[in-house]
């Protein structure tokens, strides 16, 4: 039996996952800097603008 490549994934998919993690990391990044948990991470402003 010959070697197939895997199908590869549907962009649909791939991208639909790939928003979910960044999702989940900007929630668990807002969570942190909400209790101040960052590690020195911080949201200044600089001319009045964050």
């Amino acid at each position: 039996m010959a070697w197939l490549p895997a199908t590869p994934t549907p962009s649909s998919k791939f991208i639909d996952a790939l928003q979910k993690r960044l999702h989940e990391a900007l929630t668990r990044f807002g969570t942190a800097l909400e209790l101040g948990t960052t590690n020195g991470v911080d949201i200044v402003k600089k001319h009045g603008q964050p």
